[in-house]
């Protein structure tokens, strides 16, 4: 389901209006909670102008999710360049930097992601939307990485596929939870965060000799 082609045709400030209530309201309250009148009320638009752009609450919902997810993909940027082993964890961990860093201070679309892992048909729905779409493109990146060297082979890359997002998912809820803690780290402790993160899966699915040799590598 997406909005009707009319809510795309709106100008942009007026869309923004609409968005900002309606994520404001989700991120607080939760799919559940949050009420479409509220949302009404907030933007200023009429009922009938609403559901003219709207089928219903799950409708707004998960275009409001999709505005946020495109947002941070803007915000991040995509996978730097890598050509061997180090270069490849590298360009991960400043990948988890920026997400870690857009988060702690984006703390309304952080809240609204966030209602995707709370559980019942509309948000599982949301969340496995996400996860179909993250899991084609980090697979191609998982291939590559075997390619070079940078992940170990020796498992087949389903099942690594399937324990990297694993254990990114336990890593997103814990963020996400622990958003005002992030925050008051600044920007070194973000970036010391992000490294210790990106070294978890570095220890589950890269070879071992270059896990070794990366630990060695930043110890005084």
């Amino acid at each position: 389901m997406s909005p009707r082609p009319r809510f795309d045709s709106l100008a942009p400030d007026r869309k923004q209006l609409i968005l900002q209530a309606a994520a404001a309201e989700f991120a607080e309250r939760g799919f559940d909670s949050a009420s479409y009148n509220r949302v009404i009320k907030t933007s200023g638009v009429s009922k009938g102008a609403m559901y003219y752009y709207f089928d219903d609450k799950r409708d707004l919902y998960l275009t409001v999710l999709r505005d946020a997810e495109q947002r941070a993909t803007d915000a991040v940027g995509p996978l730097g360049d890598f050509d061997d082993a180090n270069s490849f964890w590298d360009a991960l961990s400043d990948l988890y930097h920026r997400v870690t860093v857009f988060f702690a201070g984006e703390p309304l679309a952080a809240g609204l992601i966030k209602t995707a892992y709370s559980g019942g048909p509309v948000t599982d729905a949301a969340y496995g939307e996400f996860i179909e779409r993250a899991s084609k493109k980090f697979e191609e990146v998982l291939a590559e990485g075997v390619r070079i060297g940078a992940v170990r082979s020796d498992i087949p890359l389903d099942l690594l596929l399937a324990v990297t997002l694993a254990t990114g998912e336990a890593m997103d809820r814990w963020a996400l939870s622990n958003l005002d803690r992030l925050s008051d780290l600044g920007a070194g402790g973000i970036s010391e965060v992000a490294t210790r993160l990106v070294e978890m899966h570095l220890r589950l699915i890269a070879p071992l000799p270059l896990v070794s040799e990366r630990e060695a590598g930043r110890k005084p």
